[in-house]
């Protein structure tokens, strides 16, 4: 990909920022023919809302040949100034600082103490005792991440060759004993987070995006928001879309989003998560499962559960004709799986499966992770071609339908306890009665997937938690979901007993 240089051309647009941040310029690209939102011209932060450091956080910009006035998809994000096609430093070293948790009595209630992040504060008891649970994951996922790997001599040598390649391939450590093996990768994944999200002035005004930036977003390796109003102190850009900025649009959203991804960032990061701006991400238990045997296995060509069901016609035949568009039969579908599963890597889809019709899709509420070469898959293959002109809130449905056409479904993400890894608020999985709108039923008779109850739905190295499930909860308790994302945080990096 080749940017124009724009060393000088960042300072100026810095400096005409700021000049035009009470009157801005008309953005002539974005016309109401496409029904696109002009949030910045009508409605202007106020300039202390901008990150006013010195630094610049602009890589540079697109080609003006690739910027497409009928089409905002790949039109990049939005400078301030209204400048179309600019490419973002992801560097999560961009995101503000959190304040000490310790000093607020609602996050940590002793303040510094060895027994403050077990004392129930607003999250509420059930919430605490599942968040604890999750928290033993992480300390065990923090060890898994930074056992010191014990390479042999031939092993050293199989390294040099796989660096040559690119590969990232696992080597095998063993514990003090010498009596367990581990696969792990021969470097840390690198993750890019991205959550849409919107600003709305004086409702909202980032304040979600605000706490996932404070919080589990500085531990990405890169982090976007993509919102209508840029704001790198919370990683939020103006990402340029089709449609109108409203729930009801965020397939378009998301199709921009990975399309930004692919464009700039496909040989920088190795995984894409994406997610809602009420979404906390437990990111050392997401790396260690990046990185750990299952979805190395996964890559390198295991049929899980799901994708084994569809290789089961007499499963199918009958009732899911319609969701093998694009391939003439079942014999067909099972050749195209069987060829991703000789492919390295395979292209993932991770999340928390649900139905459709008895179809296993991934749920969009705790988010989803694709690996490099399932983006590479949805980019050149399915952007343009699957509903490229839907608005819909259903971008969940939407994505895993066009993988799907590809032969590509979402991977059995349950640990060994069959606990799910992606799924709802600390509260929501305390409740968990086995019955769910998601469509348990079918997922168990048609995929074989098993599913616990209570504290054990859920693995101690759990992925996500979507916490609107808890909104109506905390505005019983005056509190809100930024908040409660902030307690999350505290509770699970045990941040009242270590302090910051």
């Amino acid at each position: 990909m080749v940017f124009f240089d724009l060393d000088t051309l960042e300072n100026h647009l810095d400096n005409v920022t700021q000049l035009n941040a009470t009157n801005p310029p008309k953005i002539k690209e974005f016309n109401t023919k496409n029904n696109v939102t002009q949030l910045n011209a009508k409605n202007p932060p106020k300039i202390k809302e901008f990150n006013t450091k010195t630094k610049s956080w602009w890589r540079g910009r697109q080609p003006e040949h690739q910027l497409n006035k009928d089409d905002f998809t790949r039109n990049g994000a939005r400078h301030p100034n209204g400048t179309l096609g600019m490419i973002v430093d992801p560097s999560p070293e961009r995101l503000r600082e959190a304040d000490d948790p310790t000093q607020n009595p609602l996050l940590c209630p002793q303040g510094v103490d060895s027994s403050s992040s077990s004392l129930v504060s607003f999250e509420g008891a059930k919430a605490n005792i599942v968040l604890q649970k999750i928290r033993r994951g992480i300390r065990n996922s923090r060890a898994f991440l930074h056992d010191q790997l014990i390479i042999t001599d031939d092993s050293k040598q199989q390294l040099k060759h796989d660096k040559g390649k690119g590969l990232r391939v696992g080597v095998v450590t063993v514990d003090e004993n010498n009596t367990t093996s581990t696969q792990r990768r021969r470097r840390r994944s690198r993750i890019l987070c991205m959550v849409y999200t919107v600003y709305i002035p004086g409702e909202n005004n980032h304040s979600n995006i605000r706490s996932q930036a404070e919080t589990w977003g500085r531990q990405c390796d890169g982090f976007i928001a993509a919102s209508n109003f840029t704001d790198h102190s919370v990683g939020a850009i103006d990402l340029a879309h089709n449609g109108p900025e409203k729930y009801g649009n965020i397939w378009q959203k998301t199709r921009s989003m990975l399309a930004y991804a692919y464009q700039h960032y496909l040989s920088e990061f190795d995984f894409f998560n994406l997610c809602g701006d009420d979404v906390y991400v437990y990111m050392n238990n997401l790396r260690a499962y990046l990185d750990g045997p299952e979805v190395m296995r996964l890559e390198n060509g295991y049929i899980d559960k799901i994708s084994s069901a569809f290789q089961n016609s007499t499963t199918f035949n009958k009732n899911f004709t319609e969701f093998i568009i694009g391939f003439k039969d079942f014999t067909e579908l099972n050749a195209v799986i069987e060829k991703w599963s000789s492919t390295r890597p395979r292209p993932l889809l991770l999340g928390g499966p649900y139905s459709h019709k008895g179809m296993p899709m991934v749920s969009g509420g705790p988010g989803y992770t694709l690996n490099r070469e399932a983006l590479r898959v949805f980019v050149e293959r399915s952007l343009d071609h699957f509903l490229p002109n839907n608005r819909d809130s259903r971008e969940d449905l939407y994505l895993g339908g066009a993988l799907a056409e590809q032969g590509i479904f979402i991977s059995d993400t349950k640990d060994v306890n069959n606990g799910d890894r992606y799924g709802g608020s600390a509260t929501n999985t305390y409740n968990f009665e086995g019955i769910s709108p998601i469509g348990i039923k079918w997922l168990e008779i048609y995929c074989g997937l098993k599913y616990n109850k209570g504290i054990n739905s859920i693995s101690e190295q759990f992925i996500a938690s979507h916490l609107k499930d808890s909104k109506m909860e905390m505005i019983e308790r005056h509190q809100t979901i930024p908040e409660l994302m902030r307690r999350y945080h505290v509770i699970v990096n045990d941040l009242c007993e270590r302090g910051v």
